[in-house]
């Protein structure tokens, strides 16, 4: 890049309105598909098509619609799993949906996280649906995502009705809306305020009655080579299994790795009264093929916080985890580093930036606001007697004068390990490898 043009690049990023852009020099010729491409710049790619190969997406929602109406029930859900595979293909980077197996779980085609967002928002594209972020989770094959999607667009034996009305995107409103302004505004702490007061008024299971609370796991991985992982999504944002699905690709054939969901984030689930109450919840959900000595308990960020709550009830029945696994987790209550008023004024904005492609806006309801917030009024002080920690860090800091002693730090006594990126990168692209490869190590050396 010359001089002169990394200047006109300079006075163009102080004309916009981007929080954050970088100056890059890139070539992209004769990529005609993002394979071998990093997946920050597949939407710089425009893939070309064989020649009288058609897209069952061309023409956007109202032109999908039209050929659903047009052709026969018998074709429409060929027609669904054309439009499914052939995005999934782009997204991969292969020639054409041809290629892409209807019943193969998305995990196993190699999706992670960045790659199951850029699917889920070309389908939205396509099909003018509202789709969760969750999507390859809920639907985790292309057959059973057309599926899904022949029922959105009511497309059933015998019906002549269009549903072009159902693919169209309707405008969002409520908390969500007020939580991401506030987030922007710099009001993460008021507005958490008022939600965990909104919070109360939501039904509520208890230690004593959690009928209602709802979990479900999902598998990302197997393995037979050492004790299956349970991973516990964090709660900063709205949570969400895909944000270890890189991970997963790491340990499989090693060990088998699976999510376990937080309950109170969809419409109509009670919120835990207590982190006793979330705590039994969730061991109530445990896998029942193994005993607890057989699991390693992994949580990134806040995740790391629920846990250590289950590996602290599990101690205290006597049936102990095998280890415990922390990601950049702070203990609970701590005032340093991420928990630092300085850094505390730039999260709002880093929380927005990193979490805006999840596109929560599009997700039915508001439920995930309020469980936020009850999530983080519950006390998680650690207690963990004798259960193997590791405390994997950032080594990066996340904002320019992080002050000393930044790093996350635990209670009790852990094992540390150090990896590359900050609070959000060291989970994203060839770093998650390296953090894997070193959780591996350790309960290879530990257990």
């Amino acid at each position: 890049m010359t001089n002169e043009h990394a200047l006109d690049l300079f006075d163009a990023a102080l004309r916009s309105d981007e929080p954050l852009l970088m100056p890059a020099a890139i070539d992209l010729t004769g990529h005609t598909n993002t394979q071998n491409v990093p997946p920050l710049l597949h939407n710089l790619i425009r893939p070309t098509r064989r020649r009288g190969e058609r897209s069952a997406a061309a023409g956007g929602p109202e032109a999908l619609a039209d050929r659903l109406a047009r052709v026969p029930e018998s074709d429409r859900g060929r027609l669904l799993l054309d439009l499914v595979t052939s995005q999934v293909a782009t997204v991969l980077g292969h020639a054409s949906g041809s290629s892409i197996e209807p019943d193969a779980t998305f995990p196993e085609m190699g999706f992670d996280s960045l790659t199951a967002v850029e699917l889920r928002n070309r389908l939205t594209a396509a099909t003018g649906l509202r789709l969760p972020a969750t999507l390859i989770f809920d639907h985790p094959t292309p057959t059973a995502l057309a599926q899904h999607f022949r029922t959105c667009f009511d497309v059933h034996e015998g019906s002549s009705e269009r549903a072009a009305s159902t693919a169209r995107t309707r405008e969002a409103t409520g908390l969500s809306e007020l939580f991401v302004a506030a987030c922007r505004q710099h009001r993460l702490k008021e507005v958490t305020l008022a939600t965990q007061q909104l919070a109360a008024f939501r039904t509520q299971f208890t230690e004593d009655d959690r009928s209602g609370a709802a979990v479900e796991t999902v598998r990302l991985g197997t393995g037979d080579e050492g004790p299956e992982v349970l991973c516990f999504p964090s709660f900063a944002w709205k949570p969400n299994p895909q944000q270890y699905l890189r991970l997963a690709r790491g340990f499989n054939g090693h060990h088998s790795l699976s999510v376990l969901s937080l309950p109170g984030f969809e419409e109509g689930e009670p919120l835990p009264a207590s982190a006793s109450a979330l705590a039994h919840a969730l061991v109530d959900r445990l896998p029942e093929h193994a005993d607890p000595g057989s699991y390693v308990l992994l949580g990134y960020s806040s995740g790391g916080f629920v846990a250590s709550l289950v590996a602290d009830l599990l101690a205290e029945r006597g049936t102990p985890p095998a280890a415990l696994v922390l990601i950049d987790t702070y203990h609970w209550n701590s005032t340093h580093g991420m928990a630092s008023e300085s850094w505390a004024a730039a999260l709002p904005e880093l929380l927005v930036a990193h979490n805006e492609d999840s596109n929560v806006l599009d997700v039915d309801g508001d439920a995930w606001v309020t469980a936020r917030a009850r999530y983080f009024d519950l006390d998680y002080r650690p207690t963990t007697p004798g259960v193997p920690t590791l405390l994997v860090r950032a080594t990066e800091p996340l904002i320019a004068s992080p002050g000393s002693d930044w790093q996350a730090r635990w209670t009790g006594e852990y094992a540390t390990a150090d990896a590359p990126g900050d609070h959000f990168s060291l989970m994203e692209g060839e770093n998650v490898d390296e953090v894997g490869r070193t959780i591996r190590e350790w309960l290879a050396s530990t257990l």
